[in-house]
């Protein structure tokens, strides 16, 4: 599902948010792995769902910051989502192939596949 791959996303490339945090995280969306990619995507009841997850200080945890800095890349994506056509060949702007090479780009994905296969991950 989709919520699914969006969990697999907080946790490759390395973010801070690991398998402990998604874990209490869906914990407290009531087991509800859709729950949490909307609250991190849109922003409604991040808060509320961080705190009960990690706390009355979650603000301060560096995983709730990277929780906001994936909140920003979401709101991108979001706005490249009008896809376009384009002629044979070509890459639109705000095509589905324009988005895909935003998100890769965005999580530095090449980046962390370099470093996998390097062992140093």
């Amino acid at each position: 599902s989709a919520a699914v791959s969006f969990l697999r996303l907080l946790g490759a490339p390395k973010r801070g948010v690991g398998n402990a945090t998604v874990a209490k995280l869906v914990k407290a969306a009531d087991s509800s792995a859709s729950a949490v990619a909307r609250a991190v995507c849109t922003g409604e009841g991040l808060d509320a769902l961080a705190k009960a997850a990690m706390g009355p200080k979650f603000d301060a945890k560096k995983q709730y910051q990277e929780l906001l800095g994936l909140q920003e890349q979401c709101a991108v994506w979001r706005a490249m989502d009008a896809c376009v056509e384009a002629p044979p060949g070509e890459v639109a702007a705000g095509s589905v192939s324009a988005l895909l090479q935003a998100i890769i780009d965005g999580i530095d994905y090449e980046g962390y596949t370099k470093k996998r296969s390097s062992g140093k991950d």
